[in-house]
């Protein structure tokens, strides 16, 4: 609202919506500047729904590693390896069957890069690993 030099209040108009986002089509995929590339299928009304479904599943549901006050700063690399140790030092104690291991489990495979874990378990396969198990 603005108010002009003679005291009245004059109503401004709302301003215009953003443009839409705009898209090129090349040949069956149409490419936008958002980076997602779509085909003619992808916008049917059952796909878009399977996609809701399937994001909104139980199955996808991601977590983040809980707060363990033993590692409260930024760098997670310590509680990283430390998990991956528990995990595989609770499977070797207890046997590969046992449930409480998979908590470790889920946090290192939550923290740690995947290479890292793929190199670990190398190295432990391999007897090389340098942490005490």
């Amino acid at each position: 609202m603005k108010i002009d030099s003679h005291e009245r209040k004059i109503e401004r108009e709302s301003p215009p919506p953003p443009p839409p986002r705009r898209c090129a089509s090349r040949g069956d995929f149409v490419s936008c500047r958002h980076g997602r590339r779509s085909s003619p299928a992808d916008r049917t009304p059952e796909a878009i729904l399977d996609m809701s479904a399937a994001i909104m599943s139980e199955e996808t549901k991601m977590e983040t590693a809980p707060f363990d006050p033993r590692f409260p700063n930024q760098n997670q690399t310590r509680y990283c390896y430390q998990s991956f140790v528990d995990f595989n030092r609770c499977q070797k104690i207890k046997g590969e069957d046992y449930e409480p291991c998979e908590y470790f489990k889920k946090v290192y495979t939550t923290i740690c890069p995947n290479s890292w874990i793929e190199k670990w378990t190398d190295q432990i396969e391999n007897g090389i690993f340098p942490g005490k198990i």
